[in-house]
């Protein structure tokens, strides 16, 4: 009895990792996707030398009306 409480909450364990780990892949493409569509990659490589982050925020252009349904 005891051998099966344990395979469960083993099985609920193996679970919760599988969701966190589908879970993060997700928000890890979609920061992709974000970068990609921003540009910083463009923006980093067209200035030459290490950026500060005030920088890189005030190359970005972002049109609040084409993202508003």
């Amino acid at each position: 009895m005891a051998t099966l409480k344990v395979k469960e909450e083993k099985a609920i364990l193996q679970g919760q990792v599988d969701i966190l780990r589908y879970t993060y892949n997700f928000f890890e493409s979609m920061a992709l996707k974000c970068a990609v569509e921003l540009g910083i990659a463009d923006i980093i490589n067209s200035h030459g030398q290490d950026l500060v982050p005030n920088y890189s925020t005030n190359r970005l252009t972002f049109n609040i009306s084409s993202h508003v349904s």
